[in-house]
């Protein structure tokens, strides 16, 4: 894994399939599917990356051309606000809880949608005026992610409300 300036920010040379499936026992033709993982060293900043796939010749050891590609590291946490109306009169009445959400790299503003890995979900914690603690009471994801909540409330009181966004990498 490789960062803009070419610095090695993660690596793992293996054989294929656990070692039990070299490419000299590879016929032409021959598909093989195999896994490999490898971590991120700790120090790689968030960011684009590109992911270089290769093969190596068994004798000489040198590097054989193969397709690449890039990937995304996400380590930036999503965000979210809510804001619901400051007082409603008709507790039969369903309104309207608004929300600001965004994915971001570490350190950027909220709501710098181009970057990240992209917002899976938010939720909306409510705490009633006869409750102790927050619950989860809706969650919008992929499509439905649309900056808004409907909420009915059942007692009359003060009701508090926020959002946490997660974000496709699980941030």
């Amino acid at each position: 894994l490789l960062d803009s300036n070419q610095i090695i920010r993660g690596q793992a040379d293996l054989t294929p399939g656990s070692g039990l499936a070299p490419t000299t026992s590879w016929a032409p033709g021959q598909v093989i599917i195999d896994q490999l993982g490898f971590t991120v060293n700790q120090d790689a900043p968030p960011g684009s990356y590109h992911l270089a796939i290769g093969f190596y010749d068994p004798i000489y050891g040198t590097r054989l051309p193969v397709t690449d590609g890039s990937i995304e590291v996400d380590s930036g946490d999503p965000c979210s606000e809510a804001s619901s109306p400051s007082a409603v009169d008709d507790l039969s009445k369903t309104f309207m809880i608004s929300y600001t959400a965004g994915d971001r790299y570490a350190g950027e503003a909220c709501g710098s949608a181009g970057s990240g890995s992209g917002l899976a979900t938010v939720d909306l914690w409510v705490k009633a005026p006869s409750d102790d603690l927050f619950s989860l009471v809706d969650t919008d994801s992929g499509g439905s992610i649309d900056g808004q909540f409907s909420f009915t409330a059942v007692d009359e009181g003060a009701y508090y409300f926020y959002t946490v966004a997660t974000d496709h990498a699980g941030n």
